[in-house]
């Protein structure tokens, strides 16, 4: 599953409402395959500064 950037943000921004035990169900209309080279290489994050590591 590759979800897009978008997809992942606002599942993030819905976990940290702190609902705790509830379930966040959503839709994933899009597709993070045109992110290959960027947010799913880890040199690129890196080289972005995207990780703490460098």
């Amino acid at each position: 599953m590759y979800p897009g950037w978008i997809a992942g943000s606002t599942l993030l921004m819905f976990a940290q409402k702190g609902r705790k035990g509830k379930r966040i169900v959503t839709i994933v209309p899009d597709s993070g395959l045109k992110y290959l080279s960027k947010f799913y290489d880890d040199n690129w994050m890196k080289s972005a500064e995207y990780t703490k590591d460098k």
